[in-house]
């Protein structure tokens, strides 16, 4: 399992921050609570029932890094899986920021820094 997850790092690790992402929805509630025409919309995001998938999500991850899995193109369907999660809560921190006072949050910042790396990790990383 170890020479799985030095092959499959990047994997387990974005895997594993999905998981913490949902674990941490299911425990804060009422996180994306704004007050404009889109809060009906944004806060259903931060349900448990959209944590819980969050948390499907990555430790699916998990189970693709560690066990180094090839069906159905496994890799390349969890990244897949991965960015757009990551994507949609890096736009819903901005907006999120952005009805909020103050500066940018941390949240904002590495939903971005992952997003990026996600990117990366799928055009130049590992042939999936």
């Amino acid at each position: 399992m170890w020479h799985n997850f030095v092959k499959n790092h990047f994997v387990v690790e974005t895997g594993l921050e999905t998981f913490i992402l949902g674990f941490y929805f299911v425990y804060v509630r009422n996180y994306f609570v704004d007050k404009d025409q889109f809060e009906p919309f944004v806060h259903h995001f931060a349900d448990p029932y959209v944590a819980v998938a969050l948390i499907c999500v990555g430790l699916l991850a998990l189970f693709v890094g560690l066990w180094d899995v090839h069906w159905f193109k496994a890799k390349a369907l969890v990244l897949t899986a991965m960015q757009i999660v990551w994507t949609i809560y890096f736009v819903l921190f901005l907006w999120h920021d952005y009805n909020s006072p103050g500066p940018v949050g941390i949240g904002t910042i590495l939903a971005g820094a992952v997003v990026m790396r996600i990117l990366v990790e799928a055009r130049w990383g590992d042939r999936l």
